[in-house]
Formats: structure tokens, sequence, C-alpha cells
């Protein structure tokens, strides 16, 4: 009997084993086939977790300003990036560099014509408004940069409150162009003021002015009386005091005057000069104090101060000394004498035991302010605290 070759069996074991081992992967799939969709369903969903993560961390990446982007606006190749505007729209108010600076900062400060500002702001007008680290917002830049007028005007029409931002040099855009046109402006006021309005220097001034009064929606254009609710830089008000001279006893809509805005806007009536906002127009037109504010039910100018919390300094020792029969004039609305007016005002700005922590100690500068404030009005004329008490 012959007897098979090992090689034979050997090789006849290996196709056995094959067989026999593919058979068992197939029952084995057969069997836990749930099982391993399972097992497959948690791996994918384990794998598309970890790249959404990875996603989300590199999206300060992906949203970073880099030369792809920035290259086109300093080579000046403004198809190229109004293209790219057109079809990422939804990345370009995402778009920052390592200072925060947005694209409109970098389309301001290569200058970019009207056309590519008009679609950055189309994509995305809240970056008129965004500051970088240093607190300059894209108007800064404009200003820096002796932008168009254009340029300037559809800033400013988007958001007119970014002329008054503070950057980290204490300095706002509106005080720069002050500060590069205040002299030719000065000058064409001493020997030619009837060409001041057509001067493209005062042109740039005024389209700052200009701006907040179309956002406000006023009918008509009154430059003091937006100057009046502003903080304007040094010199600017009292020159337009002298330009719009025949503002001073003008009515807005409202039916205030300059001293009658100023008076209501503390913040706006401080100023670095040596008298306030308030003080400069007591000193162009003194009478405007003697008398109650027009549609006001006799309300005076010293009334308005007193609510919005204008201090001794600020402006009310001015107003009582130009008429200190107001002293003894109640309020209308609230039925008060001018000293117990200060203390209500005090309490509704001063609530300083529900403020935070950190705003405290501003709260307790402002009553310290206000209580002065009180002390000087009864020092003044102290027989109108008897008044106040006998006549509640």
């Amino acid at each position: 009997m012959c007897r098979p070759s090992t090689a034979s069996l050997i090789s006849d074991n290996i196709i056995e084993n094959l067989i026999l081992s593919v058979a068992l992967v197939a029952a084995t799939a057969i069997v836990f086939a749930p099982q391993f969709e399972s097992i497959w369903k948690f791996f994918l969903v384990v794998f598309d977790n970890s790249h959404n993560h990875l996603t989300t961390k590199g999206t300060d990446i992906q949203y970073q300003l880099t030369n792809q982007h920035l290259e086109p606006i300093a080579k000046r190749q403004w198809s190229q990036l109004l293209g790219w505007i057109t079809f990422h729209s939804d990345q370009v108010g995402k778009l920052r560099d390592s200072k925060g600076q947005t694209l409109l900062h970098h389309a301001c400060l290569f200058q970019s014509p009207l056309l590519v500002i008009e679609c950055i702001l189309w994509a995305a007008p809240e970056l008129a408004s965004v500051p970088n680290k240093d607190g300059e917002v894209p108007l800064h830049w404009a200003v820096r940069l002796s932008s168009q007028n254009p340029v300037l005007s559809i800033l400013l029409k988007t958001d007119p409150d970014t002329a008054f931002v503070v950057d980290y040099t204490k300095s706002t855009p509106l005080a720069m162009m002050w500060e590069r046109h205040y002299k030719p402006s000065m000058e064409i006021f001493r020997y030619r003021p009837e060409v001041l309005a057509s001067n493209n220097a005062w042109k740039r001034l005024m389209c700052v002015l200009q701006a907040v009064s179309q956002a406000q929606g006023s009918q008509e254009f009154y430059p003091l009386h937006i100057a009046a609710q502003k903080v304007t830089p040094t010199g600017l008000f009292p020159f337009l005091v002298q330009v719009y001279e025949d503002q001073l006893l003008i009515e807005d809509e409202n039916g205030h005057t300059p001293l009658t805005i100023a008076c209501q806007n503390p913040e706006a009536n401080r100023s670095i000069d040596v008298h306030t906002k308030i003080g400069f127009l007591l000193n162009a037109n003194p009478e405007q104090a003697k008398h109650p504010v027009p549609n006001s039910n006799g309300k005076f100018h010293l009334h308005y101060a007193l609510e919005a919390g204008i201090g001794w300094k600020e402006g009310l020792e001015a107003l009582i000394r130009i008429n200190p029969f107001a002293l003894s004039e109640r309020d209308p609305s609230a039925g008060l004498y001018p000293f117990a007016l200060a203390a209500v005002a005090a309490t509704n700005h001063c609530n300083y035991g529900d403020a935070p922590e950190g705003k405290q100690a501003n709260s307790r500068e402002m009553m310290d302010h206000h209580l002065t404030t009180i002390y000087d009005l009864l020092r003044s004329d102290p027989s109108l605290l008897r008044m106040q008490v006998v006549q509640q």
C-alpha cells in the first residue's frame, strides 16, 4: 500500500485549515453582525468627534488674517480682493490678525478705494465698530492716512460714534482731524469766513457731526447742537460757538438750544479747556440762562443740570451767578427746590450698594461729587432748606 508523500499531506492540511477559517469567520460575522455594526458605528462617532474637535480648535487658525487675505490689499489687487469678499462674505467679519485688526483696518491702512470699503461693510458692517488691541477702530486709520471724504463718510454713516472712540494714545478720530485742520480753518474764518463752509478740511470735520445728526434722524443740521452732546477735542467747541453764533438760541426738533443740551450731558460738558461747554455758551450769551427753557413748562437750565449730575464747577456756579433767582424756583416736574433735586439725582446716580465690587469706588466718588454740589447749593441760599421743609 503506497503512502502519500509528506508534502502532499501538508498541502492538504493547509487548504483544509483555510477552508475551516473562512467558514468560521463567515459564521462569526453572521452571528455577531449586530455587535460588529454597533462597534463600527462607535468608531465612526469617535472619529467624527475628534475631527470636529480638531476643526473647532483650528477655527482660530482658519479665520486668522494671513498673507492669502492681505497680499491682494498690499499689492492693491482690488478686483481679486472684491472677488474673494463676494464669495467668502461669511468669513469677512471673523478674520483677525495677531493684533486684533480686521480686514477693514488693513483696507483703510492701504487706502483702498471706496468700492472696496463698501464691499467689506456690505459683508460685515459691524467691522466699522471693532477696535484692535490698541483701541483703534478703522476710522482712526482712515483719518491718519488722509482717506478721501467719501471713505470717511461711509465709515461714519455705518457707525457715527466711532468718531469719539478713544485709542491707546487717548485720541479720537475727531481729535486727530481737528489737530490736523484747526490752523487752516481758523485762518480762513479770520480772514474769509464766507468761504469756510466750502473748505475741504472743514467739510471733513463737519462730516463727523453731520453723520451723528443723520443717525438721530434730524431734519435740520445744527453743528453746535451736536457738538454740545458729544465729547469734543480741545478748542473745537469754542471755535464752533464763534462760527455758528447764530445757532445759540435756535431750538432743535426737541425744543432744546445748545445750552440745554450741554446741561443734560455731563460727560460732553466736561472739557480739558479752561471752561466747560456750559461756560463757553454762557459767555457767548448770558441772557439765555435768565429765562426758563423754551417749551419746558417753567424748567430752568439749572434744573436740567442738577438732574444730569452737573457739578458746581462744571457750570452750576455760572448758571446761578447769572440767574440767582433760579435757586428759589421749584422744578415743575418734580416739585423740588434745586438742592432737593440734587439730592434725588445723587440717589439715582449712586446706588453703589448694588454695584459690582469693582465699580463701588467710582460710585462713592460720584456720591462725594453730588454731596459737594448739595452743600454748595445750600451755602448759596440756606433759607431754601427751611422753605422746602415748611412747604412739605
